[in-house]
């Protein structure tokens, strides 16, 4: 008889021993759950111990975003969202009409009340209108520093983008540059220091724009002027002046 085969005998024989002797037999349903005892040995937890439905959790507060466009403060000032919490104002402050691009915040998280916060710029009607006449250049100079930041990322050869400067009028620009790895238009006011003058640095007062915020504002240039004209005519907004 070749030791190396099992045959049907010596089968027999063992499941007659201790360590086997289990293996024959059906599995004994649990007493308490009357179900089949698992295969890693534990015990099922009887149904009662499982809720049938779990208790509902409450749903977080829905805030209600900005609409794009809106006649706001009675028809004085007309307000455009281009994104992330930031907005382009457009009426009069202290008499003066303004262009203002300013990221907002509300001071309670549950309410759909927006304040406007310290970063921003505000652009008087002649420095907006240099602005949008660099807008083609401005999105041409992006796109190039988009590939920039592209090829940093992937090819892990500190190449940097060189900063375009387009001058809007009293010391105010907007820079086309790398931050932190990503391409933006900064609008910010520069300023001179004293100990030398020839230098010219920006200052705190200003906000960077993400590549999809600057497209935003370039799609509702056209509004934005329509409304900057109504306002420098003295006239009261509507909502009529936002369709143009």
């Amino acid at each position: 008889m070749d030791d190396s085969v099992i045959y049907p005998q010596d089968l027999q024989y063992w499941r007659t021993l201790p360590a086997y002797a289990g293996l024959s037999k059906p599995p004994q349903a649990d007493a308490a759950t009357q179900t089949s005892p698992r295969h890693d040995g534990a015990r099922t937890p009887p149904t009662g111990d499982v809720p049938d439905t779990w208790p509902a959790t409450k749903p977080a507060p829905t805030v209600k975003r900005p609409p794009t466009s809106e006649v706001i403060n009675d028809g004085v000032e007309a307000r455009f969202s281009i994104g992330e919490d930031v907005f382009v104002t457009v009426g009069c402050f202290k008499g003066m009409p303004l262009v203002n691009v300013r990221r907002f915040y509300r001071p309670c998280p549950e309410k759909d009340v927006w304040k406007p916060g310290k970063q921003g710029l505000a652009l008087a009607p002649e420095q907006w209108l240099a602005l949008k006449r660099n807008m083609s250049s401005v999105s041409s100079a992006l796109l190039a520093c988009g590939f920039s930041a592209m090829h940093i990322s992937y090819k892990y050869n500190g190449s940097t983008f060189p900063p375009s400067r387009f001058d809007l009028g009293n010391q105010r620009y907007a820079v086309v540059e790398l931050f932190r790895g990503e391409a933006v238009v900064s609008l910010r006011e520069f300023f001179r220091p004293k100990a030398d003058e020839g230098k010219l640095l920006p200052s705190k007062k200003g906000l960077n724009l993400s590549t999809q915020q600057w497209d935003a504002l370039e799609e509702q240039a056209d509004k934005i002027d329509a409304v900057l004209k109504t306002v420098l005519e003295q006239k009261s907004l509507t909502s009529k002046v936002l369709k143009k």
